[in-house]
């Protein structure tokens, strides 16, 4: 008899010319939490999406308790215990959170045409306490946070009483207090005897919340460690198939007697942020640090034109600035990296090429120039290490990371003034965060001013320059100077 719930053999799976799993092996024990790492593009999701029938496998074999599983769709695999929690919402929002547990069940909560909600409400209570969660059922979407909602989709998982749950990226978008939601969460599954299969670019999660760790790397397995004896250079070292010598960030020359390219005097919005005074010149990185909902996000968007400042004022390159829209912001030289990459960085079902040379469509900044478009994708994708199988691909088709990557090709190729990044790297592995450092940096030496809001403090302090510090909506401490300033000194303005 196996010891192993689940069994992945040789699986291999194929997007047109892309190759996204090449034998890939993956062995899941009973009542474990096992973590599937790699880099951005390394076939964790696709593994797990296969895993659960939503694409068929072009070769190899699934095993569960033994026998062979042959999961024919998300329903299937569900009847056999198997479920899958999409690192994308899967959410309806016109739904109650109580509809949205039992979905895919609603017609049995039916009786002569008319739902039952006093069962429907009994039902989804009971699932939503399944996964430690304390809002009600008829709560309203407005009201809950991301982790909030994300536990909702956990909870219609749950109703399928599953043994094996594949979770993706579950906290790719949440906050440090969503994130702790959602792992208390799975421990309590685990303490249910549901086995997980966790995916996430978050290595502190995977210490803190995992048993066992599989590493892939183009396509395949290629370790499985115990987490308790894993190392995070290990793990490094193995997902990107080398050692990463030294510091990931590059070294910096601080910017000395240069211009001031933005400065803000007393700017408030009529949300989150109370009060902020700062400048940044020309060729350096200005960092903010805050807790989730400092007003660092809401910020950035009054800079780049997307909500209208409450009191204060703005001044770039010395001259009033008032952006009234986002395209007004552009034509002043600024871009804007927004927090939400798919919603609204990205144009679903566009091409690479099309995405990289988006601000440049009829009616924007230039009329298109499609061979000059090629040109400057296909040099952003080698300069980015964008993998994809060609600039003409679907942007949908790549992995977060590499979406990631193509929205900060789309600004660069703008060459701003001023470039606004909020979470730069949130969802994505080490590989890449070295290559998108290394490409800020770049332009930065070049003259571009940039400001960084960053939940990691460890990204933040080795970008930038200098720091401001965001707490409950107000500018509290600017450090003139990141050298030797540690993330113990920074967490005490921040708290």
């Amino acid at each position: 008899m196996t010891s192993h719930l689940f069994e992945a053999v040789g699986v291999r799976k194929a997007f047109g010319p892309t190759l996204a799993l090449a034998g890939a092996d993956l062995r899941l024990r009973p009542g474990e939490i096992h973590a599937l790492v790699g880099e951005n593009g390394a076939g964790k999701s696709t593994l797990s999406k296969v895993a659960c029938g939503v694409h068929a496998r072009d070769g190899g074999s699934f095993l569960l308790d033994g026998e062979p599983f042959e999961p024919g769709g998300l329903t299937a695999a569900a009847a056999r215990g198997v479920g899958l929690v999409f690192q994308e919402s899967m959410i309806c929002t016109t739904l109650s959170v109580g509809e949205n547990i039992v979905l895919d069940r609603l017609r049995s909560f039916r009786r002569a045409g008319l739902l039952d909600r006093r069962r429907l409400r009994r039902e989804a209570a009971v699932h939503l306490s399944a996964v430690g969660a304390d809002f009600d059922v008829d709560a309203d979407w407005s009201d809950l946070s991301l982790g909030q909602r994300k536990m909702v989709e956990l909870a219609r998982a749950v109703s399928r009483s599953p043994r094996l749950l594949f979770v993706d990226e579950a906290t790719a978008v949440l906050d440090a207090n969503g994130r702790d939601v959602v792992l208390a969460a799975l421990r309590r599954l685990r303490e249910q005897g549901v086995s997980v299969c966790y995916v996430s670019h978050h290595l502190d999660e995977v210490f803190a919340l995992t048993d066992r760790i599989t590493v892939m790397r183009d396509g395949a397995a290629v370790a499985t460690l115990d987490t308790a004896s894993a190392t995070r250079p290990r793990l490094e070292e193995l997902m990107v198939g080398r050692e990463i010598a030294g510091s990931m960030f590059p070294e910096r020359i601080p910017a000395t007697d240069r211009p001031v390219v933005l400065r803000a005097e007393s700017v408030a919005l009529a949300t989150r942020l109370h009060e902020a005074s700062f400048e940044v010149r020309s060729g350096e990185v200005l960092g903010i640090a805050g807790l989730a909902g400092c007003g660092g996000s809401e910020l950035l968007k009054a800079i780049a034109g997307e909500l209208p400042l409450r009191t204060g004022s703005l001044h770039l390159d010395g001259s009033p600035y008032a952006p009234k829209t986002h395209r007004q912001a552009m034509r002043a030289g600024i871009a804007y990296l927004p927090g939400d990459r798919d919603g609204e960085g990205l144009l679903g079902g566009a091409s690479v090429r099309e995405n990289i040379g988006l601000t440049n469509l009829p009616g924007s900044l230039r009329p298109v120039r499609t061979a000059a478009e090629r040109r400057t994708a296909t040099a952003f994708v080698e300069s980015l290490r964008i993998k994809t199988s060609s600039v003409d691909q679907a942007v949908d088709a790549l992995s977060g990371g590499n979406r990631q990557k193509v929205v900060l090709a789309k600004l660069l190729a703008l060459h701003p003034r001023l470039l606004l990044l909020d979470n730069p790297t949130r969802g994505v592995d080490v590989g890449a965060r070295v290559h998108i450092y290394r490409a800020v940096s770049e332009a930065v030496a070049n003259g571009m001013a940039v400001v960084l809001l960053s939940e990691d403090l460890p990204e933040v302090l080795g970008l930038s320059d200098r720091l401001l510090v965001l707490r409950a909506g107000s500018a509290t401490t600017t450090f003139a100077s990141t050298t030797d300033l540690s993330e113990r000194q920074v967490l005490a303005h921040m708290l």
